[in-house]
Parts: C-alpha cells; sequence; structure tokens
C-alpha cells in the first residue's frame, strides 16, 4: 500500500504536477522505532526531503521521498540522501522497497550455492514458511522440522537425553545439537535451530515466556544467540522466525567479506 498507492500520490502534491520525484522504502531490522528516529534526526536534510516512520512489526520501514522541479537536482539529492540514512542506519537495513527478507537471505543462498535445512520448536514451521513463499526456494531450502516434542528432537535430530533431561528443550545446548543434527541429517551447508517460549504460559522465572534460543550449524562450527523478546504468542513467533533469518543473513554477508 506505500509503495504502490502512497508514495506515488505525493508527487502529485503540487499545482503545476511537474516535479520530479524520486522514492525508496528503507526495510529496517534489530532496530527499534526510537532508535532509528534518533539516527535519522541527526541528519540535516534539505527541504525538498521528506522521511516518513511506518512500523510494520517486526520492522520498521523509512520512506524517503525528494521532489524537485530540477530532475538533475533531484536526482542528486535522492541519491546523497540514501546514502546519509544507509551510513547512519548501517546494516539494520537489510532490504529497500519490495525487498522481504527471506528473499534477501534466498538471494545470498544462491550467490554463494549453499543449502540451508531448518530445525524449528516454537515457530512451528513459520521459517520454512517465509522461505517457501519465494518461487525458487528448492534451490537453496532443503526443507525443514517441526520438532515440537523431545522424543522428535532426540530420534529425528539427534539430540541427547541427556541435554533435554539435564538443561530443557529450551536451552543452548539443545538449540546447538538441533541445528547440528538437522544439518547433518539433510547434508545440508547450514543448519539453523530455534527453540523458545512463546507463550502465554509454560514460563518460569530462570526461562520467562519469550525466552528464545537460535542456533546456526555449518561445517566449520556452530553458536547460538539467545533472546528474550516482548509480546503475544503470534509475535512473538514472528520475531523469532524474522531474527533467525537475519541471523543467516548476517553469516552470508560475512562470508562475502
Amino acid at each position: 500500500l506505500l509503495i504502490d498507492e502512497v508514495l506515488p500520490k505525493l508527487s502529485t502534491w503540487d499545482e503545476k504536477h511537474q516535479l520530479a520525484t524520486y522514492q525508496r522504502v528503507f526495510r529496517i531490522f534489530n532496530l527499534p522505532e526510537t532508535e532509528v528516529n534518533r539516527r535519522i534526526k541527526t541528519l540535516d536534510f534539505a527541504p525538498d526531503v521528506q522521511i516518513g516512520y511506518y512500523p510494520v512489526y517486526p520492522e520498521v520501514h523509512v520512506s524517503l521521498t525528494v521532489r524537485d522541479k530540477a530532475t538533475n537536482n533531484a536526482r542528486k539529492l535522492f541519491q546523497s540522501s540514501c546514502k546519509a540514512i544507509n551510513t547512519v542506519l548501517g546494516d539494520s537495513i537489510y532490504g529497500v522497497d519490495r525487498d522481504s527478507m527471506e528473499k534477501i537471505v534466498g538471494a545470498l543462498l544462491t550467490k554463494q550455492n549453499l543449502r540451508l535445512a531448518v530445525a524449528e520448536s516454537c515457530t512451528g514451521g513459520l521459517i520454512c514458511k517465509k522461505l517457501t513463499e519465494t518461487a525458487g526456494s528448492s534451490n537453496y531450502l532443503l526443507g525443514g522440522v517441526v520438532s515440537y516434542s523431545n522424543s522428535l528432537k532426540n530420534i529425528y535430530l539427534g539430540v541427547k537425553t541427556e541435554s533435554l533431561e539435564n538443561y530443557g528443550a529450551v536451552s543452548r545446548q539443545v538449540a546447538e545439537e538441533m541445528a547440528v543434527g538437522v544439518r547433518k541429517k539433510t547434508r545440508a551447508d547450514i543448519g539453523l535451530a530455534v527453540t523458545g517460549i512463546a507463550g502465554p504460559g509454560g514460563g518460569i522465572p530462570e526461562k520467562p515466556v519469550g525466552t528464545v534460543y537460535i542456533a546456526i550449524a555449518t561445517k566449520d562450527e556452530n553458536w547460538v544467540s539467545k533472546f528474550h523478546f516482548e509480546g503475544n504468542r503470534n509475535q512473538v513467533r514472528e520475531i523469532t522466525a524474522q531474527s533467525g533469518l537475519n541471523l543467516i543473513r548476517n553469516y552470508l554477508l560475512q562470508q562475502l567479506w
């Protein structure tokens, strides 16, 4: 709606309808709206530059519109404004306009000729759902396992019984073993695993609702990230799925350096 209807109308808000208009939507993840706003406000834009903020959970979208009667001036101002925004927001910008996190991850996997497999618990298949919404995703996504029960984690993914009993299903140890297990089982290049407590029940003082572990396994190394997300069940699941994809994105970007 923003890209297709709202932004194009901005170019007509002039009596003569002769303004050169350039527009872009920056898609931002893992940076609160307040921090996005603070960083953008450090930029002293020209009067012809218009900035808008649009929270789209769990992301923040920033729209840039440049309008000027001189086409060359508008183009230069647009290019410099884009560079300024990219500078202050950095890699929290994962894409622009119609990009999605799953499309960006898919493009990076394709570019590096890598294949991904996913083991999901609290997200219940949401990560795979997102990835398979892109046509051609079978080129880089081997598949996924929704290992909701401990028995399936143990039998199919090879998670140790001792790990489940000593640390619980929501733990660093289990998340790592899930990622390693799904990678080995599918012979993928990268294994991604998520386990957590989406709520509304199931939390304990040591592991409250919103506690999530996300693990990545490759042939050379494994690592686990711990998060505590706020929100209802759907919000926790959504931000967990997005965070898992974002970790894969960051890993793949490092591989390009």
